[in-house]
């Protein structure tokens, strides 16, 4: 006998919470970040004496799960109905692909992905049985599930990278399938994927390594002022600057993963070196002048000229830079375009987003005590069709 409660098409229905506690231990270079979380998972049995449980398994976990705590309480709540909910207290190191084409004013979605193994989708299809052999999965798993997810939220005070990291009023969560392939009797298992939104604070890359370069740069325009003639000494004064930019691209670079595009910070030793090199052919050029256009008579004044033209179109370009690192305001500005336009083009393309006007698809709006079916919970919501409440912090996204 089958101690799940099922609707009329045989399905059983899961709802999910997910409480993220702490946020920790961002890793740009082993690209991880740590995680604790706090999970429930409420069921409905028709029988005593049941000792099914889901099996939950966090598919991006690069170490073992440290579980904190485990329990399944079960409450009686009429005859023949049974209200069973899982408790799981763990926390975990999670893998992460960053992108860091914006380094340092890259915005990173942290996801944690959730598979319940042992509860096939109400979508999903088994390969025809052998004849010798009976099938697996009719053998193991002989229900439906269908997942619904509920409360998903994460405490502020949870997230304890505050000095490199800004977290954004944004957290969200989906739900979608474990592909087909990858069971062998062809079968699609429940999944949750839950992400928070974060951004880098680039104050820390801006006095480590923006504004010494910027230093660096403008100091090689003295050798517009050492004469025309001591070629040796500007060459050393220059190469000696652009070593230093590249001794300062070595050293961050090992605070970095091995990426195949350029960051923004990467666009900017390179614009820098490319103004250093400027530099140097300028002091070339009036050498040369110097030496062998005997015609030219205003050297000194193409000199001062042409190096005054670099200096101050590097002077505004550092100007604008540094508007965009240390300006909270425009930070703030350019981060939101930057992560609504992600976000639209997510939900846009391929989701269907839960809305609070919508009490039936909404889960926030099943009691969590309820002593009715899953079902009946269904048919009263879609009659009395209750108005609509404002939910903060929460977005769901359904991957379908």
């Amino acid at each position: 006998m089958n101690p799940l409660v099922q609707d009329a098409q045989g399905v059983t229905t899961l709802q999910v919470h997910v409480h993220m506690l702490q946020l920790r231990g961002i890793d740009t270079a082993r690209q991880t970040f740590d995680c604790t979380l706090l999970i429930y998972v409420r069921w409905y049995e028709c029988c005593e004496g049941s000792d099914w449980v889901p099996a939950l398994c966090f598919t991006n976990a690069v170490e073992d799960l440290r579980v904190h705590h485990n329990e399944v309480r079960r409450a009686t709540m009429q005859p023949e109905l049974i209200h069973a909910c899982m408790t799981l207290l763990a926390s975990a190191t999670f893998a992460e692909c960053l992108e860091l084409m914006q380094f340092p004013l890259d915005c990173q979605r942290l996801h944690v992905h959730l598979s319940l193994l042992n509860c096939p989708q109400w979508r999903y299809r088994v390969r025809p049985p052998d004849e010798e052999r009976p099938s697996i999965a009719t053998a193991m798993f002989g229900q439906r599930f269908r997942l619904l997810l509920g409360e998903v939220r994460m405490d502020d005070d949870g997230f304890m990278e505050g000095s490199a990291w800004e977290m954004l009023d944004c957290m969200r969560a989906s739900r979608c399938r474990t592909r087909v392939s990858d069971h062998p009797e062809g079968l699609s298992f429940c999944k949750i994927t839950v992400y928070t939104t974060v951004h880098r604070l680039p104050v820390y890359h801006f006095w480590n390594a923006v504004f010494p370069v910027s230093i660096q740069v403008l100091l090689a325009f003295i050798t517009c002022y050492v004469p025309a003639e001591d070629m040796g000494t500007k060459a050393q004064i220059t190469l000696t600057i652009i070593l230093t930019i590249f001794a300062i691209r070595f050293s961050l670079a090992q605070t970095l993963p091995a990426v195949s595009c350029l960051t923004w910070l990467d666009m900017y030793f390179v614009l820098a070196t490319f103004w250093a090199c400027a530099v140097v052919a300028q002091n070339l050029f009036i050498y040369y002048a110097d030496r062998e256009l005997q015609e030219v008579h205003n050297v000194p004044f193409i000199n001062l000229v042409s190096g005054a033209g670099l200096c101050a179109t590097w002077v505004l370009f550092n100007a604008l830079v540094y508007l965009i690192m240390l300006n909270k305001p425009t930070r703030r500005a350019f981060v939101r375009r930057h992560i609504e336009d992600v976000l639209d083009e997510e939900i846009d393309g391929r989701a269907t987003t839960y809305s609070a006007a919508s009490p039936v698809s909404n889960p926030l709006f099943w009691p969590r005590h309820s002593v009715e079916t899953p079902s009946v919970v269904l048919e009263q919501k879609q009659q009395e069709r209750q108005p609509p409440r404002a939910v903060r912090r929460i977005v769901f996204v359904d991957d379908v």
